[in-house]
C-alpha cells in the first residue's frame, strides 16, 4: 500500500470511530501488511484500541497530519454540555480557547495553526463532533517565514535642498560606457547615423573621423549640432548608475517586519553610499570641417541620508542621491 492508500484507509477508520470510545492514531506496520495481503471482495479485521474515557461534557480533539497521523490530543470541555449532544456553533471565546490550547500543544513541533487561528475547515470539524466523543482536526506543517527584499528606488537630486518632486529616477546598467544611442548625422543619401558611448569607445578612429568632420562642416550648424549631441549623451547617462550586476534592493527581512531609518541607512552606506554613472562622451570641435576630439565624463551620486525613511520589509522605499558636477575620466580610453 502506498502512502495515499494508507492515508485514505486511516482517515476512513478515524471517521467511523468518531463519537465512539475507540480510536486509531495511525496504522501499524502489522495492520498495513494485513491490509496489503487482503484481496478485493474479501473482508479484513483491524483491531483498534479502547480510547481513554472522555468526559460527558468534553470532546477529544485529535490533531492529525493531512495523511491522518496523530500528532497530539487534548480534551476540550464545555460546561453544561451532555453526552451525545452536537457541539454546534463555537463562540468567539471558545474559538480563542481552543486555538490557545492547540498552539500550546504544537509548541516546538513542526506543525502550527495559521497566524489567524482556526480556519473554516478546522472549525467545521470541531462543530460537527459530539460531546463524549472525539474529532480529528488536521493541522499543517509550519510555514517558515522567508526573508523578502524591499525594492529600493534610487532617485537623483541636484542638492539636499531639492524638492523630491523634481527628483529623477536612476536605473542600473551593467557597463562602463552608456548604451543609449544618439543621432549624430544624416548622410547625403538620407541615412541616419546613431551611436552610443559604447559604440564610440569601441570604434576605430578612422571609422568616426568622417562623421565628426561632417558635424563640424559649418561653424553655426556644427556648434549647434555638437551642443545638442553632447547634451543628449549626458542627459541619457546621468539617469543611470553602474550596477556591476549587484542589485541595490538586496535589503532583506521578514515580510511585514518594520525597519528603521538607521537600518536602511546602514545597509546603503555599507553597499551603495556612492553610485557612478556610466561614461558618456563630450565632443569638442577642432575647427570647421576638421572633426572633433572625444572626451569621456561621468557623474557620481552621493546618498542623502537625511531623506532615508523607515518602512516595512516587502514594501517599496525611495532613496535620494545628490548628483555631482561632471568629472572627466582621468585616463582617456584608447580608440583602435
Amino acid at each position: 500500500m502506498d502512502s495515499t492508500d494508507q492515508s485514505a484507509v486511516t482517515t476512513k477508520i478515524q471517521s467511523l470511530l468518531s463519537g465512539t470510545d475507540y480510536n486509531l492514531a495511525a496504522l501499524t506496520l502489522s495492520q498495513i501488511t494485513q491490509l496489503a495481503q487482503t484481496t478485493f471482495g474479501s473482508t479484513v479485521t483491524i483491531t483498534v484500541n479502547l480510547a481513554d474515557k472522555v468526559a460527558d461534557n468534553a470532546v477529544r480533539i485529535n490533531l492529525t497530519t493531512t495523511d491522518g497521523k496523530l500528532i497530539k490530543s487534548f480534551d476540550w470541555v464545555r460546561n453544561g454540555a451532555t453526552k451525545g449532544s452536537v457541539i454546534g456553533t463555537l463562540s468567539d471565546g471558545e474559538k480563542s480557547d481552543i486555538t490557545t490550547k492547540i498552539s500550546s500543544l504544537l509548541t516546538n513541533s513542526t506543525f502550527s495553526l495559521a497566524k489567524s487561528g482556526l480556519n473554516a475547515t478546522q472549525i467545521q470539524s470541531i462543530s460537527t463532533g459530539v460531546f463524549g466523543g472525539q474529532v480529528n482536526v488536521v493541522v499543517n506543517p509550519t510555514v517558515v517565514d522567508q526573508d523578502v527584499s524591499s525594492k529600493i528606488i534610487p532617485m537623483s537630486i541636484a542638492s539636499n535642498d531639492t524638492d523630491v518632486k523634481d527628483a529623477q529616477a536612476l536605473s542600473p546598467i551593467n557597463a562602463d560606457y552608456d548604451d543609449t544611442s544618439v543621432d549624430l548625422i544624416v548622410t547625403k543619401d538620407g541615412n541616419e547615423v546613431s551611436m552610443s558611448a559604447a559604440d564610440l569607445h569601441s570604434s576605430k578612429v578612422s571609422d568616426i573621423t568622417d562623421i565628426l568632420k561632417q558635424l563640424t562642416n559649418t561653424n553655426d550648424k556644427g556648434k549647434k549640432a555638437l551642443s545638442k549631441i553632447n547634451d543628449d549623451f549626458k542627459n541619457a547617462a546621468v539617469k543611470k548608475f553602474q550596477s556591476n550586476l549587484t542589485a541595490i534592493d538586496g535589503f532583506k527581512g521578514k515580510s511585514g517586519a518594520e525597519f528603521t531609518k538607521g537600518d536602511l541607512s546602514g545597509y546603503l552606506i555599507d553597499n551603495f553610499n556612492t553610485l557612478t554613472s556610466p561614461l558618456y562622451p563630450q565632443l569638442t570641435s577642432l575647427g570647421k570641417g576638421k572633426g572633433a576630439t572625444v572626451s569621456y565624463y561621468y557623474v557620481t551620486f552621493s546618498l542623502d541620508q537625511s531623506k532615508v525613511n523607515a518602512g516595512k520589509f516587502g514594501d517599496e522605499t525611495t532613496v535620494y542621491y545628490i548628483m555631482s558636477a561632471p568629472q572627466q575620466q582621468p585616463k582617456q580610453p584608447a580608440q583602435n
